[in-house]
């Protein structure tokens, strides 16, 4: 006979995640290409923006809004992503976003020309593309973090991360290949079509092969949904006893012929492969009976635990154990007759015998043995006296602060007697079975935390009555409505801690502005050197095709290199450091971009643009791990969160705009006496507003300076701190 160690709950959960993982990892295989797909527009529409306006007869500023209205819309469905994924199959919403992204892809294709409503119905149909561009966008790194297999998640995410600009490159180089099949003697042949024609072809096989995909494998899962409930699982029973509780009658499984039975446990619905004595009913029906209790390593381990402590210091403890027999009845149905489907209830006795430990000093004296100093923080702790013999240990460096609640004005004591619906909420036993009480009890407290913004803090008689109300809440739906509450709130208060931290909003604003201008570069560049450089289109496509996409990528490696080799981020010197070789490095991303637009050369413009791509890029490691790491554990979600949308709103979305509405005011000038633009043609308009857009780099490097000089106070300060401890610590042994 062969016995198997038991395995928990969340060892069950991880066995099946390993095996639903490795079943899955096509998945993965099929975003990254539905990433590259859906991004070729972002890169085509800069390489054919001259195109477009010429065909659509789009002024500066509806070239703008065609380059920032896409993100604007992402951010506007990012909401509804939550929404939908949280509540309905992630196969449905990712399929009809898919369709409703290829269906604005093909409204780009063919936007008539020749009309008044031309223009506006391209950038309505740009927006469509970004609203449902959100969709693939949010989904692809959830499941990466749920499927992917542990050891690789980071890889998988950068994969995905560079999925994006893979694709927009890609776009790019159709974008020119478009132009390159045309002379620019024939600007009427409308080749700017195709590569969105050619996108529409390549979304429809991804489409429908979304449909295929099973929704086991696209699931998002929740930590109370992720149980191990597929074929092949191995169920087990509990053989631990941390509190030196054995149990009389425990199942042990054993391998001998393998007889497969369904089994319900805690956990679902699992197909498990276990071993029970066969025995028949009187109808002939099957029965199985568990094996006798066969004691594991684990339970020797746990007496041999429980006996240590007895004879501890010559028997001091033995008093504080008690020996308790513990006698409950479980309930379940048999067969009665195989031709009637009759059933009767039996019952069975489990009698188990524990040892229980009743003072809590027993298991704090290990730590006070092993431990030089012990602190304990809690604002539950008082009295402190009677805190102090519980645990058998004297504290003698004690810090109580002063109570902040003014008992008269702020504490109100009262009892509620019925609930909504005028149920009666006396929680007798009889009274908590009943599911008007459950229900009236629940919606009595979602008002409580929609009435007290700040939060409430529910005790419940037992944890029975606790587990029953939250798993009644769930069927009914309004737990739900709960987390709905708890959300808002922690996303307000979040919020509130997360602007009260100047490092963290200075540098989200520090590198808002270099997504402005880096997103500004990528979309006007082209267009620029074409038209006030009087460049070739081919030229211009092929420069920028190296500049865009080694530029940045490069500057991002040199960047991480650098910071890592003066010794990272983390820690309050080590901040102040990076933020100094990050100012050092802005400062020459700002002279660069000062100068570019004043060469008249291609050449020298491409150059300058790369390293200006370079030093920028060369910014974002260290800046977008050090506005992470100073915002606490608990908030970093919420900060992530804020920052991508203070990115789109007011750095990819506004800067195309923004230079764009610059460029026509420019035109706009044009001729005017008197005007300092009066002689501005359409070519200096264009030279001005990138200009603009380049020079806007100067807030990034006042934002980035003023976090390095508060990093600086706060290791400075972190410096002195340590330094007085220091000289204090030789006087503290000597007391």
């Amino acid at each position: 006979m062969e016995t198997f160690a038991p395995l928990t709950k969340a060892e069950r959960r991880e066995r099946f995640m390993h095996k639903t993982r490795a079943e899955a990892g096509y998945v993965f295989k099929y975003l990254i290409l539905t990433q590259i797909i859906v991004y070729l527009e972002a890169g085509a529409i800069p390489c054919l923006l001259d195109q477009l306006s010429v065909s659509l007869n789009l002024d500066a500023t509806q070239q703008g809004a065609l380059g920032g209205v896409v993100y604007l819309a992402l951010s506007a469905a990012s909401p509804l992503c939550a929404y939908f994924l949280h509540r309905f199959n992630p196969r449905i919403v990712l399929g009809l976003s898919l369709l409703c992204n290829n269906v604005a892809v093909l409204m780009l294709a063919l936007t008539p020309t020749g009309y008044s409503y031309s223009a506006n119905m391209l950038i309505l149909a740009r927006a469509a593309v970004g609203f449902t561009q959100a969709f693939p966008c949010i989904y692809t790194p959830l499941w990466v973090d749920e499927y992917a297999p542990r050891e690789k998640v980071a890889g998988w995410m950068s994969y995905l991360q560079g999925s994006v600009p893979m694709g927009v490159m890609l776009g790019y180089f159709i974008g020119t290949v478009s132009n390159w099949l045309v002379p620019e003697s024939s600007p009427h042949v409308q080749t700017w079509r195709w590569p969105f024609l050619l996108q529409f072809l390549a979304l429809l096989p991804v489409n429908m092969a979304i449909f295929l995909v099973p929704s086991k494998h696209l699931i998002i899962r929740s930590d109370n949904d992720r149980e191990a409930t597929g074929s092949g699982g191995t169920e087990s029973a509990s053989v631990s006893s941390s509190d030196g509780c054995e149990d009389e009658v425990q199942s042990v499984e054993v391998e001998v012929d393998a007889v497969k039975t369904s089994v319900k446990g805690d956990d679902g619905d699992a197909e498990a492969t276990r071993e029970d004595k066969k025995t028949h009913n009187a109808d002939g029906t099957l029965r199985f009976e568990l094996e006798p209790l066969t004691y594991g390593l684990a339970t020797v381990q746990s007496i041999l635990t429980v006996v240590d402590y007895m004879f501890r210091d010559s028997l001091k403890y033995i008093d504080d154990f008690k020996l308790v027999v513990i006698k409950s009845k479980s309930t379940w149905q048999e067969n009665t007759s195989s031709r009637f489907s009759t059933k009767r209830n039996v019952d069975e006795w489990e009698i188990k015998l524990c040892i229980w430990c009743l003072n809590a000093a027993v298991a704090f004296s290990d730590i006070t043995r092993q431990a030089r100093s012990v602190i304990l923080t809690s604002g539950t702790l008082s009295p402190m006296e009677s805190f102090v013999g519980e645990l058998g240990v004297d504290f003698p460096i004690r810090l109580e602060a002063n109570h902040v609640v003014n008992m008269r004005k702020q504490v109100f004591v009262g009892a509620v007697m019925h609930g909504p619906g005028n149920v009666n909420l006396q929680s007798t036993y009889d009274n908590q079975q009943n599911p008007r009480y459950q229900d009236s009890m629940g919606h009595l407290l979602l008002q409580y935390s929609q009435a007290i913004p700040g939060g409430i803090l529910m005790f419940f008689p037992s944890y029975s009555l606790l587990n029953k109300l939250v798993s009644r809440w769930k069927k009914t739906k309004l737990w739900g409505e709960f987390i709905e509450v708890y959300e808002q709130g922690a996303f307000s208060d979040g919020l509130h801690e997360l602007l009260r931290i100047p490092v963290f909003c200075l540098i989200v604003f520090g590198l808002t502005t270099v997504y402005f201008v880096v997103t500004g570069v990528q979309y006007w560049s082209t267009i620029f050197m074409i038209k006030s450089l009087h460049a070739s289109k081919y030229l211009v496509n092929a420069l920028f095709v190296v500049v865009s996409g080694t530029g940045p990528i490069l500057g991002v490696f040199f960047g991480g290199w650098l910071i890592d080799r003066y010794g990272g981020y983390r820690g309050v010197a080590q901040r102040a450091k990076a933020l100094g070789i990050c100012m050092i490095l802005g400062l020459t991303a700002f002279f660069i971009s000062a100068v570019t637009t004043f060469f008249n050369d291609v050449f020298i413009t491409s150059g300058f643009l790369w390293l200006l791509l370079f030093f920028g890029g060369s910014i974002l490691p260290a800046c977008t791990g050090i506005f992470i790491s100073v915002v606490p554990a608990e908030h970093r979600a919420i900060a992530s969160s804020f920052s991508v949308m203070v990115f789109n709103l007011f750095g990819y979305s506004l800067s195309p705009y923004l230079t764009g509405l610059i460029m026509e005011w420019v035109i706009s000038k044009q001729g005017q006496p008197k005007s300092y633009f009066e002689f501005c043609d359409e070519a200096c308009a264009y030279r001005i507003g990138f200009r603009f857009c380049l020079c806007w780099s100067v807030w990034s490097v006042l934002c980035i300076g003023s976090a390095w000089h508060i990093a600086s106070r706060q290791a400075e300060n972190a410096r002195l701190a340590k330094n007085f401890y220091i000289a204090k610590r030789p006087v503290d042994a000597e007391c």
